[in-house]
């Protein structure tokens, strides 16, 4: 006589009912979450590559690399007179020798 005052069958289907609608709600809230992180992603992937060193390759810039250690040469300081250098461009290499390094003061 219980079961039939509380309808179990019921409250089964609307206990059921509940869950379905919190379980789309949660994959919706899921699906956005990954949309927001893949944008987020992109954006953070479109800035590093346009920071990228390589990225300058694509604009005419080369990157100097001393020989035979090939580590960057960031100025003048870093070369001297007979030394080697290896000058990655857009499209390839270019293994060099210094004939000579004139010290400048940069424009401001």
């Amino acid at each position: 006589i219980k079961l039939i005052k509380f309808r179990p069958e019921q409250q089964l289907a609307e206990k059921r009912r509940i869950l379905i609608e919190e379980l789309g709600r949660l994959k919706r809230n899921m699906e956005m979450k990954i949309f927001k992180d893949i944008s987020k992603l992109k954006e953070v992937k479109a800035k590093l590559l346009l920071l990228s060193p390589y990225a300058q390759l694509d604009r005419g810039y080369m990157i100097a690399r001393k020989l035979p250690e090939l580590s960057v040469v960031k100025g003048v300081e870093d070369v001297e007179k007979g030394n080697r250098i290896n000058l990655l461009a857009k499209g390839g290499e270019i293994d060099c020798t210094i004939d000579e390094v004139t010290k400048k003061e940069r424009e401001k």
